[in-house]
């Protein structure tokens, strides 16, 4: 996994490494696992957004551990420009679909009313947090035959942005980013 801060400076992971690249070399950042996010700030959350690297070290947020209904997979981190993070995983305890939960006051809540938002088993989630605070995922979606499914999170529920299953095929190892503009 790689993230790279408002500066440019990279950041990876692997196995359960966090680097950095200082310019000259690769410098230890920590011990932590997953995917890894940046925040406006440059503060670096990894191990799904559960983690949050502060001067004193990694610090939980909340149960980083548990929180979910059942094993997890696909784990996806973004930040929003507040500083919260969101992360979105194929959810097995809710048949294999997409769950999104932020951390907020504490705890980690869903994005939504309830767990399993897309219509069958998706693989491959990935999140991404527009400027304006709007969490949007991609996913391969079992229900379109293994094509990509882009949703966002607005007017209080989960909905399609453009087609459900829009790609010409299946669609393996989706990746979700955004910039601007509207949708």
């Amino acid at each position: 996994y790689m993230a790279i801060d408002n500066n440019g400076v990279p950041y990876v992971v692997y196995g359960n490494s966090v680097k950095k690249y200082t310019g000259a070399n690769w410098t230890d950042v920590g011990i932590a696992t997953g995917p890894i996010a940046l925040d406006d700030n440059g503060n670096l959350y990894a191990s799904g957004g559960t983690r949050k690297l502060t001067d004193a070290g990694w610090v939980d947020l909340g149960t980083p551990y548990g929180f979910s209904e059942g094993s997890v997979y696909y784990i996806s981190v973004a930040v929003d420009d507040n500083g919260t993070p969101y992360t979105v995983y194929q959810d097995q305890g809710n048949s294999e679909k997409a769950t999104v939960r932020k951390f907020y006051k504490g705890k980690w809540v869903y994005v939504g009313s309830d767990a399993g938002f897309s219509d069958d088993t998706a693989w491959y989630t990935s999140i991404a947090i527009r400027n304006n605070g709007v969490p949007l995922v991609v996913y391969q979606d079992k229900a379109t035959g293994k094509k990509a499914t882009v949703r966002k999170f607005s007017a209080g529920s989960w909905r399609n942005v453009g087609s459900p299953g829009f790609s010409a095929g299946e669609a393996s190892y989706t990746s979700i980013v955004v910039d601007n503009e509207s949708i």
